[in-house]
């Protein structure tokens, strides 16, 4: 147990490595004054997928990670790979004849294929019904 006193001790002396000084100088014990968060330069960024582990210990019965499918891979898909791939096979078969086929409207087929523009999912999922069904 620390009383409220020790506990804002030992608040002002810790230094907080996540700022720097306003003049952006390291900070130290002794800082005083505004300060300012430290500067974060990304230099990639790579999309990962989810992993599910399960301990078979956890579990009061006998079940085996095999048994609670925790063992399956789940493969991470880049929605916008496939909104590409989408884009490509609808500029390749025609967007006139990809509109007529499916009801989209021609002018959001177009605002999809031209402009990158997301249409909504039940939109995605007729144009490529269609194109699945135009081989």
């Amino acid at each position: 147990m620390r009383t409220y006193g020790e506990l804002v001790q030992r608040t002002l002396q810790t230094v907080d490595r996540k700022r720097l000084n306003a003049d952006g100088s390291e900070p130290s014990i002794v800082m005083r004054g505004v300060t300012i968060p430290r500067p974060v330069h990304v230099k990639s960024r790579t999309r990962i997928g989810k992993e599910i582990i399960v301990d078979p210990t956890d579990t009061d019965e006998d079940y085996t990670a095999e048994m609670l499918s925790a063992t399956d891979v789940l493969e991470y898909r880049d929605p916008e790979k496939r909104l590409d791939a989408l884009r490509t096979a609808v500029r390749a078969a025609g967007i006139k004849r990809i509109a007529r086929m499916s009801g989209v409207a021609r002018s959001k087929l177009q605002a999809f294929v031209n402009q990158g523009v997301t249409p909504h999912i039940s939109t995605i999922a007729k144009i490529e019904a269609i194109l699945r069904s135009a081989g």
